[in-house]
């Protein structure tokens, strides 16, 4: 009697192995594909896709300035809600002096009400002083001159000093001037051939008189 209640838990036991794995089945089955979708939505949602924050409201577009006088840049930046924060002034080689060259921030970006705009204004061209190029061959002077954004022309003339040297310029050595600007070299001019001996109509060159005594 005692062996068969034994067979009989044995064999319980034995049919309740495949029935618990079968249900461990079912269960992962129902569970994984809702965790699995799950978990891409969590990635796709913060990681791939993450939410766009709203922009905030009564942001003002920053307007283009480039070519605007001071003035016209501070008035329309006062109609706009916006202020100027500083001001530097730059050498440009075409813009007039005082009109606006650079901005920042630059057009269309949003700042908030009362926010500060920073701007660059050209100085007009950029000067130099003219170079002190005397005593210099022409050949040294003149490339100095070029270099520095001088366009140079040159003058040859009779002047105490070194063949070939420059022994004056014009405008002068120190003078202010808006490049590209124009100077003058003017060099020590090589001496002349020696002039033919001159006699007056009727006399007798003295080495013809020589040879008649």
């Amino acid at each position: 009697m005692r062996r068969s209640r034994g067979r009989d838990r044995k064999r319980a036991r034995s049919n309740a192995g495949p029935r618990l794995r079968w249900k461990r089945w079912l269960i992962a089955t129902l569970v994984a594909p809702p965790l699995a979708f799950g978990t891409g939505y969590a990635v796709a949602a913060y990681v791939i896709f993450p939410a766009v924050a709203e922009e905030p409201t009564g942001l003002v577009a920053v307007p283009r300035l480039h070519g605007s006088t001071r003035e016209e840049a501070e008035r329309e930046l006062t109609g706009l809600g916006l202020a100027i924060e500083s001001v530097v002034e730059y050498p440009h080689q075409t813009a007039r002096a005082g009109t606006v060259i650079a901005q920042s921030p630059l057009p269309g970006q949003r700042l908030q009400p009362g926010a500060a705009v920073r701007l660059a204004v050209s100085s007009g061209r950029p000067q130099l002083q003219v170079p002190d190029l005397v005593g210099l061959p022409y050949e040294t002077a003149a490339r100095v001159a070029e270099q520095l954004g001088f366009t140079v022309t040159r003058r040859d003339e009779a002047a105490p000093g070194t063949t070939g040297l420059v022994f004056r310029s014009e405008p002068a050595p120190g003078t202010q001037r808006e490049l590209p600007a124009a100077i003058t070299l003017f060099v020590v001019a090589a001496p002349d051939a020696a002039a033919p001996e001159l006699t007056a109509p009727g006399a007798v060159p003295d080495s013809t008189v020589a040879e008649r005594l």
